[in-house]
């Protein structure tokens, strides 16, 4: 976490401070030193969730891109629990960034708190992400050239299948290699996805407006010969016994179940 309470007042990370955990009121000390970016953490025994719950380094980085005002703000739900986002703009929009897995039950219980956000997915997890995507992509259809936003199958890309569920905009970082915002709104197995530079993002969310897409993208539409042999090939695999039993053990071996 980057966020404590030294004498009540929040502070980031500074070599030789000690604080409080605004969630649990529990001891923190800062941990600053050239390996991992500085950040707060807890002392050992502590019973606070986040204590076991360590961020990743592209976490923190994401988080380092806003005012220190806007970081870890602590809200408290109806039931008495509290609930801290990870960025919560002057505007009220809250930027959840997610690198581990979640389920969809916590997804959903936060969406509800928090209802006017936005989730930011950490898409260099896994090496194999970022092919399927940019595989999901070629098969689309681009539907809104001005925005470059595709209409892609969900069911194509493990990735968004994971986070279709999700009732409010999610952006998946791809790093240098791109970073792509899906629509809240979806039709059927179908959602649509739009480049939008990063930069843009971030004043975007600050100053309570919404990002513009990116012209700078590598993608291009193939042609739609080449997209229905594609699909072709999908319905073929989708009824062959020898390439559903490919896919299921493909996937359990990286312990992803479909």
């Amino acid at each position: 976490m980057l966020i404590c309470l030294v004498n009540g007042e929040r502070r980031l990370p500074q070599k030789g401070l000690r604080g409080t955990c605004q969630c649990c009121g529990g001891d923190a000390v800062a941990r600053c030193g050239p390996i991992r970016a500085d950040h707060w953490a807890h002392m050992p025994g502590a019973e606070c969730a986040l204590a076991y719950r360590p961020e990743s380094e592209w976490h923190l980085r994401w988080k380092r891109r806003y005012p220190s005002n806007c970081i870890e703000v602590v809200r408290h739900h109806s039931n008495g629990e509290k609930c801290r986002a990870d960025v919560l703009t002057s505007h009220g929009l809250t930027i959840e960034f997610q690198h581990s897995y979640i389920s969809e039950d916590d997804r959903k219980r936060r969406e509800d708190f928090w209802s006017n956000m936005v989730w930011v997915v950490n898409g260099n997890r896994t090496q194999s992400a970022e092919y399927y995507f940019k595989d999901m992509l070629s098969l689309g259809s681009l539907v809104h050239p001005e925005r470059q936003t595709y209409e892609v199958d969900i069911g194509d890309c493990e990735l968004v299948r994971l986070w279709a569920g999700s009732t409010v905009p999610v952006y998946f970082d791809f790093g240098a290699n791109g970073f792509w915002r899906m629509a809240a709104e979806k039709r059927g197995t179908l959602a649509y996805l739009t480049p939008v530079d990063r930069q843009e993002f971030i004043a975007a969310a600050t100053d309570g407006r919404e990002p513009r897409s990116s012209r700078k993208i590598k993608t291009a539409l193939p042609t739609k010969r080449r997209r229905v042999a594609r699909q072709k090939v999908r319905l073929e695999r989708s009824t062959n016994p020898f390439y559903e039993g490919w896919e299921k053990d493909f996937w359990a071996r990286r312990g992803i179940w479909r």
